[in-house]
């Protein structure tokens, strides 16, 4: 039973991270602009729109 439990965890993990990795490249798709660096903190932190065919661990 023990095994199970791990499995199932293991799994679910990885399903959260592909989920998590579809939406955010969903949200930056949609929001953010793809023609200037989106600055959040002046002079440290900026967010550039770069496209990656990929998906996690390259999947897709």
């Amino acid at each position: 039973m023990k095994n199970q439990k791990r499995i199932f965890l293991i799994f679910f993990i990885i399903i959260l991270c592909i989920g998590a990795d579809r939406l955010t490249k969903e949200i930056v798709r949609s929001d953010l602009p793809r023609t200037k660096p989106l600055t959040l903190v002046q002079g440290m932190l900026s967010l550039d729109y770069v496209e990656n065919k990929g998906g996690v661990f390259a999947l897709e």
